[in-house]
Order: structure tokens, then C-alpha cells, then sequence
């Protein structure tokens, strides 16, 4: 894994031992959330980006650039293997 991958993976890591608390949908998200932005067939959760923010989600795991908030987003190939297998979707 190439090294800044490495280093996305332990500051998100870093994150969520302090927040250990993750959500997928805006409408149940809490303050102090992760929010990962699923995607499925009728729905994108990268465009909830800002609105997890606002909601208060401390930071956001997206899969798509157009989607990224300076400072509160990592962006990854795939969130769904993200949030399943987070070693590997790096």
C-alpha cells in the first residue's frame, strides 16, 4: 500500500478512536459521527456530503472528488469496501 494510503488509513483510524461512532444515512447521524456515503441504485451519499457536515459528522469517507470538503472528507476508491474491509480499500 502506498504510503499516503497507509496514512489516510491511521488518521481515520485516529478518528474513530476518538468518534467510534459510524453512519451511513444523514437522516440518523449524530454529532461526532463518521459518515460513509454509500452508494445504491437510487440514492448517492457522496451528494450528502455537506449535509452530513452540517448535521455535525466529524468527518466523511466519499469515493468522489467533486464531493470534497477541504479538511473534513477522505477520499477513496471505494466506500462501500471502505467501510466492509478498510485495509484492502485503500
Amino acid at each position: 500500500m502506498p504510503l499516503h494510503l497507509l496514512m489516510m488509513v491511521e488518521e481515520l483510524y485516529k478518528i474513530y478512536q476518538q468518534y467510534p461512532s459510524v453512519q451511513t444515512d444523514t437522516r440518523k447521524l449524530k454529532a461526532g459521527d463518521i459518515f460513509f456515503a454509500l452508494k445504491g441504485p437510487n440514492f448517492n451519499g457522496n451528494s450528502f456530503a455537506r449535509q452530513a457536515i452540517d448535521n455535525g459528522a466529524v468527518c466523511i469517507v466519499i469515493d468522489e472528488k467533486e464531493y470534497e470538503i477541504p479538511g473534513k472528507t477522505f477520499l477513496v476508491p471505494d466506500v462501500l469496501l471502505a467501510f466492509t474491509s478498510p485495509s484492502q480499500a485503500i
